[in-house]
């Protein structure tokens, strides 16, 4: 995966002739490019619920300590660990400003 956002905003909700505000409604859309086999970038975007930004955060987390689960395993059974690939490198942890 090249990139990926979550981008929270807010969408104005119109009258019916288009000139006045009712309302506000908040919105997060997941937004990802990935390579694809033609090696062109393939973006992909999908609106999310609130509680579909939890559920995401909660299966992250969970995918996480998976990953380390399994990180901690290889270091035991195979003692030069894994090829340094993009895919088996393990990211350091860097400063967010979101």
């Amino acid at each position: 995966m090249d990139t990926v956002d979550l981008i929270c905003d807010l969408r104005p909700i119109f009258n019916d002739n288009r000139k006045n505000v009712e309302g506000l409604l908040p919105y997060t859309r997941l937004h990802i490019v990935a390579t694809g086999e033609d090696g062109l970038p393939k973006p992909f975007e999908v609106e999310l619920s609130h509680q579909q930004v939890i559920d995401l955060s909660e299966k992250t987390e969970k995918a996480k300590n998976k990953l380390e689960a399994l990180c901690q395993s290889i270091q035991k059974w195979l003692p030069d660990g894994l090829p340094d690939l993009p895919l088996t490198r393990i990211p350091r942890k860097e400063s967010s400003d979101d």
